[in-house]
């Protein structure tokens, strides 16, 4: 117990020390001298009297910076804690962005707003996740400083995958003895012209060809500026002592051997070899070799308006799945492929594709003018020598030109490989040439036949049951003896008409 001779009042040192009430023997002082026995024993049965004697006594037995260090160590226990639950979050982020550009979808959504009922490709799958992930459905529900859910975020997520992604492809580059470039340029939905940069490398685990990154090159599209632009992406990448072959399209800004951007980046590289794509020069020269000669440009339009004639009506499309069984492919000006597609359908489906037409012709009048019109006009198509005879020369050439496509298109074959399928295919298409007379006659004699039955067919129901003479007698008892001269009478009618 001490007192104060200017307060003239007694405290109780040990709680006037480490006391943690504000009563009156700690803070205010005692007065009451008539209970002062009474008070005095109360007080020192008191819990708080107590623990601030314990601390009275125990000070200076444990050192201040130990327990400094204690409560430091907890505080770096809770810190880490808290950077591993948030490193957890980040890394279900991370999964979601890495699986929608897997799968090549989008992430906005029009409306990213709570009341929104399709807030995007992202933030959806961040909230399915989170109904079977505690924690990140806690971090969705009760953060207010980041949530991982706003554009800027999801842009700089994306930034941050690819930067690890480059950053793993120039490892690879670095390991890579030779490399080869491939651009293309493109104009996406919103009119800019991105040049798409592809790198062609060997690893020990194989072939590898790795796309990096596309470049907005609108404003100067000139061979000097493009190339300009990939010499300086060499370099950032690493491999420009490396690159052995260069490979664009057709176009003369990058082919041209004297100002194209091949030419341009020998200059700096001359060990760099320009390649076309093989795949490439044989579409063009099956396309444009077929452009030139009327009748082919007119046989490919025709089926053109076949594929478009079916694709612009669900009652058609209906009617063909119904009686072709099968749907023609729609044709594409820039890919020969797709031309192939189609004839071979056409080739092999005609007598279903006429099975059609006709039975839209029986059955005028549940389709529109257009369609009756357009079907009419097919049948007489189908039926023509010129479409018969285009049909089953380029059904041919087909045959041989895809499996040659298919093989340069494939990266499991070299060079030399596919220069010997190409000079083959050289091979075959003059032996087509060497067996024209018997490619012009396949057609004719089928026309005749077709021509002879229907010939007959009408002739036996319109006219010769009918006829009372010997000669109509004779040729329905007999039909057999006479049919051979009517074929032979349309074979030379025909050839007299070619």
């Amino acid at each position: 117990m001490t007192g104060s001779t200017r307060e003239q009042k007694l405290y109780c040192w040990d709680c006037l020390l480490f006391g943690a009430d504000s009563g009156s023997w700690a803070r205010d002082g005692y007065s009451d001298l008539g209970s002062l026995s009474k008070s005095a024993h109360r007080h020192q049965n008191a819990s708080g009297h107590l623990r601030a004697t314990i601390r009275l006594k125990t000070f200076g037995d444990t050192r201040i910076e130990l327990q400094l260090d204690e409560q430091q160590r907890r505080g770096v226990i809770l810190h880490n804690e808290k950077v591993k639950r948030n490193r957890g979050i980040l890394k279900r982020l991370i999964n979601c962005v890495v699986y929608l550009g897997k799968q090549e979808l989008p992430f906005r959504g029009h409306d990213e707003s709570v009341t929104s009922s399709n807030k995007g490709n992202y933030i959806e799958l961040l909230d399915l996740v989170a109904e079977y992930d505690s924690d990140l459905h806690t971090h969705l529900a009760t953060s207010t400083v980041f949530t991982g859910t706003s554009s800027r975020i999801q842009n700089d997520l994306i930034s941050a995958v690819a930067s690890v992604m480059t950053d793993s492809m120039k490892e690879e580059l670095r390991k890579a003895p030779f490399v080869a470039v491939m651009l293309d340029e493109t104009t996406d939905i919103s009119n800019v012209a991105q040049m798409s940069y592809v790198l062609r490398y060997v690893t020990d685990d194989g072939i590898k060809e790795r796309f990096f990154k596309y470049e907005d090159v609108t404003e100067d599209k000139r061979a000097e500026a493009i190339a300009t632009r990939l010499l300086e992406f060499l370099r950032e990448s690493g491999c420009i002592d490396k690159v052995v072959a260069q490979c664009y399209d057709g176009a003369a800004v990058m082919a041209s051997g004297l100002n194209g951007v091949q030419a341009k980046v020998k200059e700096t590289i001359p060990q760099a070899l320009f390649i076309h794509c093989y795949a490439h020069i044989l579409n063009l020269v099956l396309s444009k070799g077929a452009s030139k000669i009327r009748e082919c440009k007119v046989f490919f339009s025709h089926l053109s308006g076949l594929a478009t004639f079916f694709s612009r009506s669900a009652k058609r499309t209906k009617l063909l799945d119904d009686i072709c069984q099968h749907r023609l492919p729609r044709a594409a000006p820039t890919r020969w492929c797709f031309h192939s597609r189609l004839v071979c359908t056409v080739a092999e489906k005609t007598r279903e594709l006429r099975e059609v037409f006709e039975h839209i012709v029986d059955h005028h009048t549940e389709f529109d003018d257009e369609t009756v019109h357009c079907s009419d006009g097919y049948i007489t198509l189908l039926t023509s020598f010129d479409f018969s005879f285009w049909l089953k020369t380029f059904h041919a050439i087909f045959s041989y030109s895809d499996v040659v496509f298919e093989i340069l298109q494939n990266k499991g074959f070299d060079m030399q490989f596919c220069l010997a399928r190409v000079d083959q295919l050289q091979r075959q298409i003059e032996q087509e040439k060497g067996n024209f007379d018997s490619v012009y006659d396949e057609p004719r004699l089928w026309l005749v036949l077709r021509a002879a039955v229907e010939l007959k067919e009408t002739f036996v129901h319109a006219f010769i049951k009918d006829c009372p003479d010997t000669t109509g007698l004779l040729m329905h008892r007999s039909p057999t003896l006479l049919w051979p001269v009517v074929v032979l009478s349309l074979w030379r009618v025909l050839s007299t008409d070619s």
